[in-house]
């Protein structure tokens, strides 16, 4: 099972469905799993119920997504492995790969994006938000068993993890 972490905008879930197609693997996009498991948006859910619930939740689908083993790739939101053990549990069933992304980058894919990131909308300056959010996470990000930089990144960098951590030679 590979687990794919980062930043919000670090191409977590666009690498994930690219490397399913790519490898024939199956993917999970955690998010996804969480809005269709718990029956509402992300946003949504930080407005009614805030972070903690969500964090809950987002702990819940994940470990029941490796339980249920029918995902090769999980693409992760930003905060996953940074809440409760779930960067130990997937360390534990896995190989974690952090896509390492500059806040500059971030920034750019933010304003092209028509996305919204809960923990970003409510900054009033987002480059400082990722910033800060970088750097309470880049210690736990820096965890995982492999880093790639997403400005020089193709599927053909993911081939070795690929091989070793699904076990597709």
């Amino acid at each position: 099972m590979l687990f794919l972490i980062g930043m919000p905008l670090a191409g977590k879930s666009y690498w994930a469905r690219e490397l399913a197609l790519h490898y024939q693997l199956s993917f999970a996009d955690l998010d996804a799993e969480i809005e269709r498991r718990v029956g509402m948006p992300i946003q949504d859910i930080f407005k009614g119920q805030g972070e903690d619930d969500f964090r809950k939740y987002e702990q819940f689908v994940l470990k029941n997504l490796i339980k249920e083993n029918e995902a090769d790739i999980i693409a992760c939101g930003g905060g996953t492995p940074a809440f409760y053990d779930n960067m130990e549990q997937m360390k534990q069933h896995g190989c974690v790969v952090y896509l390492k992304a500059d806040t500059t980058t971030l920034i750019e894919r933010f304003a092209a994006a028509a996305t919204e990131r809960p923990l970003l909308l409510q900054a009033s300056n987002k480059k400082q938000a990722l910033e800060e959010l970088l750097a309470q996470r880049k210690n736990i990000y820096e965890q995982a068993d492999y880093t790639l930089d997403t400005n020089r990144l193709s599927v053909s960098n993911f081939e070795q993890i690929i091989a070793s951590c699904t076990n597709r030679q």
